[in-house]
C-alpha cells in the first residue's frame, strides 16, 4: 500500500514497480541490486517487499478457503449420493460413505487428536524406624553382595 496521502501518480508507480520487483523477488537477486535496476534506494524496495509477501500470503489463504470449500462440498455431494443405499444395507456404499467421512473430518481438521493432561496418583511409601544398612540388607541380601 502507498503511504497515506499519496498522490494518484504516486500510487501507480509503485504499483508498476511491484509489478516489476515480483520476478526479481523470486529470484536471487539482492535488494540492492533490485534498488539499482528499479532506480530506488534498499529501504524502498525492502517495504515493496513486504508489501508482496502480505499479498501473496493473503491470495494463498484465499485460494486454500476455495480449494476446502470445493473439496467439502465434493464429499458432501458423494455422502449424499451413497448415504441412502448405505442405510439399506449395501456394504459396499456404506463403506464410500465411511471412507468420504472420515476424509471430511480429515479435511476440515476434526480428526487432530486433542491434548489432555492425565494426572496420575502416585503412592509414596516412608519406611521408618529402618536404618540405611538394615534397607540395604532387604533390597539386597548379603549372599547376593
Amino acid at each position: 500500500m502507498a503511504r497515506k496521502g499519496a498522490s494518484v501518480n504516486d500510487r501507480a508507480a509503485r504499483e508498476e514497480r511491484l509489478v516489476r520487483l515480483a520476478p526479481m523477488v523470486l529470484s536471487e537477486m539482492t535488494q540492492e541490486e533490485m534498488a539499482s535496476r528499479l532506480g530506488v534506494d534498499q529501504s524502498t524496495i525492502s517495504r515493496d517487499i513486504k508489501v508482496l509477501m502480505s499479498r501473496w500470503q493473503k491470495s494463498a489463504l484465499n485460494k486454500t478457503d476455495e480449494r476446502v470449500g470445493l473439496q467439502d462440498a465434493q464429499y458432501k455431494a458423494i455422502i449424499g449420493a451413497h448415504l441412502p443405499l448405505a442405510l439399506q444395507g449395501k456394504t459396499r456404499n456404506a463403506e464410500v460413505v465411511m471412507q468420504a467421512l472420515a476424509q471430511q473430518a480429515k479435511l476440515l481438521g476434526l480428526d487432530r487428536p486433542e491434548k489432555q493432561q492425565i494426572d496420575m496418583d502416585v503412592t509414596r511409601y516412608q519406611i521408618i524406624g529402618v536404618s540405611d544398612e538394615e534397607l540395604a540388607g532387604v533390597i539386597m541380601p548379603k549372599g547376593d553382595q
